[in-house]
């Protein structure tokens, strides 16, 4: 049996959602003008230099659409609504559950995020408990310790924003996430075209851990 306040809370997030799904219905997205929208932020180079990411994985490195990139498309696509909730607390480990719903369709992508109260450093301070440690790859040593609540935070909010940035790029249109990517490319062969020396520059301060 649920109690007084988890039932109000509950039939406060059923209404909220019946109205957001309303609002939707009586302006549903015209995928043209999502598409436009988008397209223009695409072109601006400022944006373009944000909207993928890069990292080293083996001898290669991985490329994808970032977090800017899909928080752009959130605001472009309108009519999704990104909820959080908290499952389950331990001393360990706290889980989460993000949902993004398209309200549009009614349909929902779920995923659950499992955040351990721990992080890793090179560096312990006085009263910082050690778990365990490790040698990294590049041979140093580091030590899995307990996390304060500000890294805690830090570490969920970076997790959430990733499990949203998936889940949007799954809500879009592949034609229009294609395009999308097409022109931050165009726009950045425009701007190392247009500074052959900047662009050198940004490549190597990105890959100077390497060096």
């Amino acid at each position: 049996d649920y109690s007084p306040a988890e039932r109000a809370a509950s039939e406060e997030v059923r209404a909220m959602v019946e109205a957001r799904c309303l609002m939707a219905l009586r302006r549903p997205r015209n995928l043209m003008q999502c598409r436009g929208k988008l397209m223009e932020a695409c072109a601006r180079t400022a944006f373009a230099e944000s909207a993928m990411y890069r990292k080293p994985v083996g001898k290669g490195t991985v490329e994808g659409a970032s977090i800017r990139f899909a928080e752009e498309a959130y605001r472009a696509l309108g009519n999704l609504w990104a909820t959080v909730t908290v499952q389950l607390e331990t001393p360990e480990k706290r889980v989460l559950r993000f949902d993004l719903m398209d309200l549009e369709n009614n349909t929902t992508d779920s995923s659950i995020i499992t955040v351990s109260k721990t992080v890793e450093r090179q560096t312990v301070r006085d009263g910082q408990t050690i778990i365990s440690k490790r040698v990294n790859s590049y041979g140093k040593v580091v030590f899995l310790i307990e996390a304060n609540d500000d890294e805690l935070q830090v570490k969920q909010q970076a997790m959430v924003a990733k499990a949203r940035r998936d889940a949007i790029l799954r809500a879009m249109p592949s034609d229009i996430k294609e395009d999308a990517i097409a022109m931050v490319r165009k726009t950045l062969a425009m701007r190392d075209k247009a500074d052959p020396k900047g662009a050198l520059k940004k490549l190597l301060d990105a890959f100077q851990f390497e060096i």
